[in-house]
């Protein structure tokens, strides 16, 4: 008698364990679904698409299998933020560099442009004293300030 509950309980456990693993993928399915169609992820809003009572997944295994899920893991969410927040940054940091090389070069081309107006406005202040030198020369009188 003892063997057949034994073998009993082992076939009772093997059905139990069949309707868990059941149920583990109708939640992938649904998670997978709900996320598609971009529903909100809750316990009720998951138990309405499992047409389950939401305290079905209040069950210790499966609130155990939920926790795979970032939607109900508050460690996993974190983690998820601190990656996304990661590569935002990395993103972030690899435009700065971008846009501060194009503006380096930006530079360069204003300073360029710059030296040569300097230059041109040397150039032109030269060509003034000595046209108003030689003006001055014929005229007499003395209108270059010292």
């Amino acid at each position: 008698m003892s063997k057949q509950r034994s073998s009993q309980a082992n076939g009772l456990e093997a059905y139990h364990q069949r309707q868990r693993e059941a149920m583990y993928a109708r939640i992938d399915e649904t998670m997978q679904s709900m996320r598609e169609q971009q529903i909100t992820i809750t316990k009720k809003a998951l138990a309405e698409e499992l047409n389950v009572q939401e305290k079905t997944l209040y069950s210790p295994y499966i609130k155990e299998y939920l926790l795979n899920f970032v939607e109900f893991n508050p460690a996993l969410q974190e983690e998820k933020l601190d990656k996304a927040n990661s590569e935002t940054l990395k993103q972030e940091c690899d435009l700065l560099k971008l846009k501060n090389r194009e503006l380096a070069v930006k530079n360069k081309e204003l300073t360029a442009e710059l030296k040569k107006a300097k230059d041109k406005n040397v150039a032109l202040n030269q060509k003034y004293e000595l046209i108003l030198g030689e003006y001055q020369a014929k005229e007499g009188a003395k209108i270059i300030p010292k």
